[in-house]
């Protein structure tokens, strides 16, 4: 992952997220974010996800930032 020297890896996947969501979605437009099997633990913003063998998170969102995060 390319990224300023020093930078968190973190940091560096938050910058790329971002630039992907702002090349793929024109400003303004709603887009839709969905995750099936996440191997990640529950995060508190994943609210009425569900569970399961295949949870499925999913989102709709209208601002790049927001959704990066």
């Amino acid at each position: 992952m390319g990224g300023k020297p020093g930078q968190p890896v973190q940091e560096q996947a938050r910058e790329q997220i971002l630039a992907t969501l702002q090349f793929l979605h024109p400003p303004g437009g709603v887009f839709e974010i969905c995750l099936i099997g996440p191997k990640a633990a529950a995060s508190p913003h994943w609210e009425g996800r569900a569970g399961g063998k295949k949870p499925i998170v999913a989102g709709w969102f209208r601002d790049p930032e927001k959704a990066a995060d």
